[in-house]
């Protein structure tokens, strides 16, 4: 008697419990002014929209239900030397100005 009236019990509060959950609303999303809107899918990863902040970037692009996002560092392409420390201090604006117009002279 006592297992069938827990089981009882569990059943009906299951019951209750997803009822609830399936009544339940979703919000809904906003509009939002800040959304993007293609006219045409973009298919190739050199049509893709650019996102970033310099260092790291990513390429989002895609078609029909496949979106991809290609990630990458710029530092990891960086092709300049490793030379001294700090040589931006050493060849400013000014001086590589100073040795075109001495040269230009000559």
């Amino acid at each position: 008697m006592y297992k069938t009236t827990v089981l009882k019990t569990s059943f009906l509060i299951l019951n209750i419990c997803v009822g609830l959950s399936v009544n339940a609303r979703q919000p809904k999303l906003l509009e939002s002014v800040y959304n993007l809107r293609l006219k045409a899918p973009v298919s190739t990863w050199d049509e893709a929209l650019p996102l970033g902040n310099g260092l790291t970037g990513g390429l989002l692009w895609g078609e029909q239900n496949t979106i991809r996002l290609s990630l990458d560092r710029g530092d990891l392409w960086d092709e300049r030397t490793h030379g001294e420390k700090e040589w931006w201090k050493k060849y400013t604006h000014q001086k590589g100005a100073d040795l075109i117009a001495i040269t230009s002279r000559t």
